[in-house]
């Protein structure tokens, strides 16, 4: 094949009805076939031969094995070779030094048993257990290092959550599909493009769920926490401690954004007139400013309920 030469063999059978009843002609195996042409044109004509001779009560119509024919390149036509009718003519013989074996049902069910956890029943888990998408489990599941990192991941992830105090089921899910997202999508592109094994980072599982806690409590956006995630692969500090030292939490308080929200109406009055006549899109102008003021600390979902809010007066 490196050299470009075509070298195959083809079978073929006709299907047709006998009495109302659909049967088959026997195979013909057409040998050392060269070139696609030849493929066509030698199926073409042994299956026509196969046809009449079938409905014509020729040999087709009573033989049950297989048989080998040759292609004639020249004549056009298949030539017969040989017949098939035992498992030696395809040089299938008995293997004298392996014997039978013979397997009990408790023998079958005791190696079951001993198998690890299969890829598609991990599939299926990871599904099942974590609530992430179908998708998104069959990459982890292609790559054990990946996954075992994710499960470590989601475990410490649940403790986090736990110590924090925001642990309840809804937010577990949106958590470990946040989990899923940003190793899939943000922490492996990272480590691809530095061409850093996953079993070779230093991230820990531990730290790497602490940032996705921290993006799941709103206590860091987006933006930031890839800020935070490109220290922790250079240093493997932890992200709290980065996230103070460069001063990227959030700001949550909300007389503080109150406060911003209303100096940037304040500050943007043809805007706000455009908002309250029905142009409700210019609302995302504002929240920009506001986050622009806050030098992106403040919750961009909470400006935007602040501002509505303020707005609406």
């Amino acid at each position: 094949m490196e050299k470009g030469h075509l070298r195959c063999d083809a079978n073929v059978s006709v299907q047709l009805e006998q009495n109302g009843i659909r049967v088959s002609t026997p195979i013909s195996e057409i040998k050392n076939l060269n070139s696609f042409k030849s493929v066509e044109a030698a199926l073409t004509y042994e299956a026509e031969r196969l046809y009449q001779d079938f409905i014509s009560g020729g040999e087709t119509s009573t033989r049950k094995n297989k048989i080998t024919v040759g292609w004639d390149e020249h004549k056009q036509l298949t030539t017969m070779q040989r017949g098939k009718e035992e498992a030696h003519d395809y040089k299938y013989f008995p293997e004298p030094d392996l014997p039978p074996l013979h397997f009990s049902l408790d023998d079958i069910a005791a190696l079951k048993a001993s198998l690890p956890e299969l890829p598609a029943n991990r599939r299926v888990r990871l599904v099942s257990e974590y609530a992430i998408s179908p998708a998104d489990a069959r990459i982890l599941v292609d790559d054990k290092d990946l996954s075992n990192y994710f499960e470590k991941s989601t475990s410490e992830l649940a403790e986090w959550m736990n110590t924090d105090g925001n642990h309840n089921e809804e937010l577990g899910n949106r958590a470990y599909q946040l989990l899923a997202n940003w190793l899939l999508n943000r922490f492996m592109a990272v480590l691809n493009d530095k061409k850093i094994d996953i079993t070779d980072t230093k991230v820990t599982a531990e730290n790497f769920a602490q940032l996705v806690a921290r993006i799941a409590e709103k206590k860091i956006n987006s933006t930031g926490a890839q800020e935070v995630l490109l220290e922790m692969i250079e240093t493997g500090l932890d992200p709290d401690s980065i996230i103070k030292e460069k001063g990227l939490e959030q700001v949550s308080d909300e007389g503080l954004i109150k406060e911003l929200c209303q100096k940037i109406i304040d500050a943007n009055e043809k805007v706000v007139t455009e908002y309250k006549s029905g142009k409700e899109n210019v609302l995302m102008f504002l929240v920009g400013q506001v986050m622009k003021e806050s030098k992106g600390k403040a919750q961009p979902e909470m400006v935007k309920d602040i501002l509505k809010g303020l707005l609406a007066q």
